[in-house]
């Protein structure tokens, strides 16, 4: 594969395929000029992203249900779902429960993304024991801040 080869087939993809693929490879920045971390995340704040990424590239914005649209076909993948998470990351927190609406990445596009930034996406991989609630409620945590949100 020529890398002329490879940016012809980039041309050919759509808007939310291309930022999908550059928000997995962290080429995204935040606000921060921080990569964007790539975990799961609430859907409206991913797309946040996709239309500051639509406007820096030019890009004619999608409908949000497009990009979930999309983003719902990718194998492993989960959008437009609601999940369970816990309301703070606080132990006095548990047993309590707030429904959000997140993309969650597939487990092997969460570990091949280890080798973009190893140090920042390590960090936000599942832990071995970690409940998967914990674990979403921590990468929603980590993006909203990314993003420049207020808690």
């Amino acid at each position: 594969m020529t890398s002329a080869k490879e940016d012809l087939i980039t041309l050919g993809l759509s808007n939310e395929e291309r930022f999908v693929r550059e928000w997995r490879a962290l080429e995204i920045d935040g606000p921060d000029g921080d990569p964007l971390p790539f975990c799961p995340c609430l859907g409206s704040h991913l797309y946040q992203a996709y239309s500051a990424w639509c406007e820096r590239h030019g890009e004619r914005k999608r409908k949000a249900q497009d990009l979930v649209g999309y983003i719902k076909k990718l194998p492993g993948w989960q959008a437009g779902g609601v999940q369970k998470t816990l309301p703070d990351l606080r132990e006095a927190s548990a047993g309590r429960y707030v429904s959000r609406k997140l993309v969650v990445p597939s487990d092997t596009a969460m570990h091949e993304s280890v080798s973009h930034l190893p140090d920042v996406q390590r960090a936000l991989l599942q832990e071995s024991g970690e409940p998967r609630i914990r674990w979403m409620t921590r990468c929603f945590f980590a993006f909203e801040k990314a993003l420049g949100n207020p808690p």
